[in-house]
C-alpha cells in the first residue's frame, strides 16, 4: 500500500525496512510543508502494524481492519470539547488528536497517557497520531512501547532543532 502514497521513495523505503525487521520506534515525527501527505503515511503505518493479512508487511488494504482504520470519526459539529478528545477510527487501536488552535492541551496528552497503558484491542499495537505536534511533545515518547506507537505530524522543518 504503500506505493499508492506519491513521493517520499527514501521515505518509503525507511518504513518497509523498519516494518520488515519489527523495528519501529517508539515514537515518529512526519515533519513538512502542509499537504504533503505526513498523515496518510501515518495512517498507512497505521494500517500495516493492524493489517489482519498483510501483503508483504504491508497493508492489504480491504481488510476490515484496513478499511476501518481508513475512517476517521471526525466530530460532527464544531464544539470545541469535542475537538480535544481523541479522534478515534472505526479501529479502536488508531486514535488522532488534533491541536485546537496548534496547541496541544494538557488533557489530550493525559488523555493519550491513559489509552497507552491498555493493550491493543484487535491489532498488533495501539497507535496514536498527534496532528500539529511539538517538539516538546515528542520528547514525551516515553508514554510508547512496544504495543503502543506514537506519530507526531508536523509542518515545522525541525521542531527538536528550536528548542
Amino acid at each position: 500500500m504503500f506505493d499508492e502514497l506519491t513521493g517520499n521513495s527514501r521515505v518509503k523505503a525507511a518504513l518497509k525496512r523498519m516494518l520488515v525487521n519489527d523495528r519501529l520506534p517508539g515514537a515518529m515525527l512526519f515533519t513538512g510543508e502542509e499537504g504533503i501527505g505526513k498523515k496518510r503515511f501515518a495512517l498507512e503505518v497505521a494500517r500495516a502494524l493492524n493489517c489482519r493479512t498483510p501483503k508483504d508487511h504491508e497493508a492489504c488494504g480491504v481488510c476490515s481492519s484496513c478499511v476501518r482504520i481508513s475512517k476517521l470519526n471526525y466530530p460532527q459539529r464544531e464544539d470545541a470539547d469535542e475537538w480535544t478528545q481523541i479522534i478515534w477510527t472505526d479501529h479502536p487501536d488508531v486514535g488522532l488528536v488534533v491541536a485546537p488552535k496548534r496547541v496541544l492541551r494538557v488533557e489530550q496528552m493525559r488523555q493519550i497517557e491513559k489509552e497507552a497503558n491498555f493493550r491493543p484491542f484487535e491489532g498488533k499495537a495501539r497507535v496514536f497520531l498527534v496532528d500539529e505536534a511539538d517538539g516538546r511533545l515528542v520528547m514525551r515518547n516515553e508514554l510508547f512501547g512496544r504495543n503502543c506507537l506514537g506519530q507526531f505530524v508536523s509542518r515545522h522543518g525541525d521542531p527538536l532543532r528550536e528548542m
